[in-house]
Formats: structure tokens, sequence, C-alpha cells
């Protein structure tokens, strides 16, 4: 039997009644707390932070804490993912801590590689990539990016200066 204000394994009552004098051998029956009720976590991935704090409250979780990180994918504020995953059972009024999106993207220096390397690492993180070659070189190697390395807004531009000469 679940009971939020008993804690697991402790004893909720017996029959006969706590008090009561018995007979060697007699029979008692004790019913034992399983704590508070088991709730399942629920899928809270790409929802607004808002909307999965709101979806734990209605099942009887709280919000633990909130952390970000970057992604390439997923917008500003939005989860990422929870700890503990979805579909994990846990008790009522316990906390789910959940990992958000920054909105950002760590861009590398891309600089020194070959134009379609560097090319290829900056758009599968979803940056708009464009190119401009510089004939006064040879070798195909980036010699510019117009991003700096480090975070950056998704989705942002970024032009890459390379050895186009022959």
């Amino acid at each position: 039997m679940t009971d939020p204000d008993i804690p697991e394994g402790e004893i909720i009552s017996t029959d006969p009644p706590a008090g009561i004098t018995v007979a060697p051998g007699q029979i008692i029956e004790v019913v034992v707390s399983a704590g508070r009720e088991l709730i399942e976590v629920p899928s809270l991935a790409l929802l607004s932070l808002a909307e999965a704090e709101a979806q734990l409250a209605a099942r009887g979780l709280v919000l633990g804490t909130v952390t970000a990180e970057n992604s390439s994918s997923i917008t500003k504020d939005t989860v990422i993912r929870s700890d503990p995953e979805s579909g994990t059972e846990m008790r009522e009024g316990d906390a789910v801590n959940l990992v958000i999106s920054t909105g950002l993207v760590r861009v590398p220096d891309v600089r020194n590689l070959a134009i379609g390397e560097a090319s290829s690492q900056l758009t599968a993180l979803g940056l708009q990539v464009s190119v401009e070659g510089d004939g006064g070189c040879t070798g195909r190697l980036v010699t510019a990016q117009s991003l700096p390395p480090g975070d950056q807004p998704q989705g942002s531009p970024v032009t890459l200066r390379y050895c186009s000469g022959n």
C-alpha cells in the first residue's frame, strides 16, 4: 500500500491493532508501506522549459537542476534530455533534472584544413557556410574564417576563405 506520509518498509497498521493482547501463535496481519506512489518520468525532450515543468508538476514530480548545453539542432531553452530519462519510475515528489539548449554551437578553428573538410565540419553544426577562393595561393587550405572559434548562435553564417590557385 502506498502512503505519502509513511516511508517505504514501515508498518502502517496491524490486525489486531497495537495494544491488544493476543494468544501465542495467533496470526497478526501487518500492512507495510510501499512509500510514495511510483510515477513514470514523461518524455520531456523538445519541450520548452515551462512545458516540461508543467508536465512534471501534473504528474507529482518536481523540477530539479537545469543545466544548459550547446546543440546544433535544438533551439534555445528547449529540453535536450532529462535525468532520469523518460520511462524511469520515481516516487511522487522526486526531482527530475533537465538539460536545455543554449541555442549556441561550438565553432572549431578550421583554418589550415582542406576546404572540403572545413566546410563539412561547419555544415554539420548547422552553420550557413559560404566559400571565397583566393587565387593568390595554392593548396586548397582554409586561410580565414569569418566566424571566430568558440560558442556562436545556431545557424550563423560563416564565410571560409581558401587558397584556390593552381
